[in-house]
């Protein structure tokens, strides 16, 4: 009985080794069992990876920030002068003119001086006339003649100066536009301070946003932006005329303005605006996958494909777009970059390629 059981076990060993002879044989080869002998050992296994081959075409090179619609023109409306105000001739939210009269303080007090200014120019001008009639006939000294003048240059700069009170009375708009809200009432005491309404034209808008010094250099007057504000999918053009002569230190960047018609006036004062702005064009760019890019202590790197291994490749990098990479350097045009793979394949790792694009 012993014998058998001693038999049976030795049987099974030798299956068992035999079994195990036989697989590591077929898995050290890259076919799997049955392949032949003198296959690659398991040290020399190919990986199989996806690859494309570069190729160049024009690449515009854009950067994406952000800025503030402005209106073109905008002023907050106050009465020169602290009054009573006894006429508010506009409705909030409508379209003025310029030079409509908007807001009236009392100017009784005023109104009176004005009276008797005019009164005293009527009767400077009567004693200046008989002044000259009578130097006419040399019954008169021509210094009298010369104090009536002055008497009546005079009481005309108090008329004048009578009439310029007058019209600090008066809030006129200073260019067509629309009215905001109202803060005062007929009967309300305004002072210089005293806010009244904005005022805005916003038929053409202004756009401010700022630009990273290093792309400083490329913003140049005239050049095209596209905005975008919150709630439309539409894309405004707006065209850049003013750029602020110094970079901000704080943060590196320098101020730009940019000018766009608003038809409509659909675009509103203090909205947040999306800003894409062109900054250059190359016409013989390289664009690799992002997936192919491998962050490396001292910058980035490809694996190319070359002679059926993975060669790692230093490279430049620019702009980031929604699916691939401008490369600055390190590539040319008809390399073959390996794009799937990447984290089971190092520098001189025998791979195999699956599909190249």
């Amino acid at each position: 009985m012993k014998s058998r059981v001693r038999s049976i076990s030795i049987i099974v060993l030798v299956v068992a080794v035999a079994g195990y002879l036989y697989f590591s044989r077929g898995d050290a080869t890259v076919g799997g069992p049955g392949t032949g002998s003198g296959t690659p050992g398991p040290a020399e296994r190919s990986t199989i990876v996806n690859a494309v081959v570069l190729t160049s075409a024009p690449f515009a090179e854009r950067i994406s920030t952000t800025g503030t619609i402005l209106a073109d023109e905008e002023v907050d409306l106050r009465s020169e002068t602290a009054g009573r105000v006894i006429q508010i001739n506009f409705n909030e939210g409508t379209r003025v003119t310029k030079g409509q009269l908007l807001v009236k303080t009392n100017d009784a007090d005023l109104q009176a001086q004005l009276k008797k200014v005019e009164s005293q120019i009527k009767i400077a001008t009567d004693n200046e006339e008989r002044q000259r009639l009578l130097l006419e006939k040399n019954l008169t000294a021509r210094e009298q003649y010369d104090l009536a003048v002055n008497q009546l240059n005079s009481v005309r700069a108090e008329s004048m100066a009578v009439r310029a009170n007058l019209a600090k009375t008066e809030v006129r708009a200073p260019f067509d536009g629309i009215i905001g809200l109202r803060y005062v009432s007929e009967g309300s005491y305004v002072t210089t301070s005293s806010r009244i309404a904005s005022l805005l034209r916003l038929s053409t808008i202004k756009v401010d946003f700022s630009v990273p010094e290093r792309f400083a250099a490329f913003v140049k007057p005239r050049a095209q932006v596209m905005l975008r504000v919150q709630g439309t999918r539409d894309q405004v053009p707006a065209f850049v005329y003013a750029i602020e002569p110094k970079i901000d230190p704080s943060t590196r960047t320098v101020q730009v303005r940019a000018r766009a018609e608003n038809p409509g006036e659909r675009l509103k004062a203090g909205a947040f605006a999306e800003i894409t702005l062109t900054v250059s064009i190359d016409p013989n760019a390289l664009l690799v996958p992002t997936e192919a890019i491998v962050p490396v202590l001292k910058g980035q790197q490809v694996f190319r494909y070359q002679n059926g291994k993975a060669q790692s490749v230093d490279v430049e990098i620019g702009t980031r777009t929604e699916r691939n990479v401008l490369v600055t350097k390190g590539l040319a045009a008809g390399d073959t970059v390996i794009v799937s793979g990447i984290l089971q394949i190092s520098n001189g790792s025998r791979v195999r390629l699956n599909s190249v694009n």
